[in-house]
């Protein structure tokens, strides 16, 4: 069998590493809801240290080649992917939530309701679905910063103090809202790596041997402690204390990848990755669900979560229409990586 193609494996990799990544969400989400104490429980330490950090890593590691032509229309079209899925998974939230008593509330109250929970989210969307406005926010940077883009250093910097700057405005104007600006002042510097790596390597498979086992080794051991005896460092100093586990992580998940490339393939791993989005934004519906206490419920809402997210994500990719609403998908891509 020959070997695959430079550019199939680097799609492979791509997607197969959003597929660990969403996994890893899920099931850090699944602690999250079932665990007494998931600050403390070292497996939902070890997962929010990297998976975020990856999937931004992977976002604007997918970039270069892509952003071409106009950037104020390459802007429109990232707007559209992404605006557009937060918005109408949001409406379906709140539509959800209230299912009980859609008949009897009247048309305009409803929609008034809808507006005001739509306005909120957008001002804070500081749980949820906060990744896609971070995601926006970062894709606004990058198209400023572009002729900076063969400094990823410079790049990086400038980008981080301008969020951070935006930040400190807001707050001297007593202004609540954040906008996303909160979150995208963490993971900016993934995303503008990311972008890096992409522009300088176009590999996320580990070269040397060391690179290729030591985080592997390593990393789980490393992280949980560094983490619990991580202080606060204020909002600025926590967004850079991020990088402590974020970074190593990168390699953690490239390195365990290769080490797993037979049983990632095996399970298509890949396939999962290319439905990431909807997974992401539709786990909200199923993560409610309570099976029982401790490790089992952790494991019954992760398994239930997961398959019937995949579930309900491959089935919109069937209807062009909704596929375009709740992905932003107006035609079928070959990756789904934002």
């Amino acid at each position: 069998m020959t070997a695959p193609a430079q550019g199939s494996q680097r799609l492979f990799a791509v997607d197969a590493l959003k597929g660990f990544a969403i996994t890893c969400v899920v099931m850090g989400h699944a602690v999250l809801r079932n665990a007494s104490h998931p600050a403390d429980n070292s497996l939902y330490l070890l997962l929010t240290a990297f998976e975020m950090p990856l999937f931004m890593f992977l976002s604007g590691y997918v970039l270069p080649g892509r952003v071409r032509g106009s950037l104020p229309a390459w802007l429109r079209k990232r707007a559209v992917r992404l605006l557009v899925p937060f918005f109408a998974w949001h409406a379906v939230f709140f539509l959800s939530l209230r299912a009980s008593t859609l008949g009897d509330q009247p048309p305009v109250e409803l929609l008034s309701g809808l507006a005001g929970y739509l306005g909120k989210t957008i001002a804070s969307p500081t749980a949820g679905l906060w990744y896609l406005p971070s995601l926006l926010l970062c894709s606004i940077a990058l198209a400023v910063l572009f002729p900076l883009r063969t400094r990823p250093l410079l790049m990086a910097a400038v980008g981080w103090l301008g969020f951070a700057a935006l930040l400190w405005l807001r707050d001297r104007l007593g202004i609540d809202a954040d906008f996303g600006l909160l979150k995208t002042l963490t993971y900016w510097i993934f995303f503008a790596a990311g972008y890096a790596w992409g522009e300088w390597k176009r590999t996320l498979e580990p070269g040397r041997p060391l690179m290729r086992w030591a985080p592997l080794l390593l990393y789980p051991l490393f992280a949980v402690p560094v983490l619990r005896a991580m202080p606060s460092f204020g909002l600025y100093g926590n967004s850079l204390a991020k990088l402590i586990p974020g970074l190593p992580g990168i390699g953690f998940s490239a390195a365990l990848l290769k080490f797993a490339e037979p049983l990632a393939r095996k399970v298509r791993l890949d396939s999962l990755g290319r439905l990431t989005l909807g997974v992401y934004c539709s786990q909200w519906l199923f993560l409610r669900v309570h099976f029982a206490e401790g490790v089992p419920g952790v494991l019954a809402t992760f398994a239930f979560t997961i398959a019937a997210s995949t579930a309900l994500t491959w089935a919109i990719t069937k209807v062009p229409m909704v596929r375009g609403v709740l992905l932003g998908e107006w035609a079928r891509p070959r990756s789904t990586a934002a």
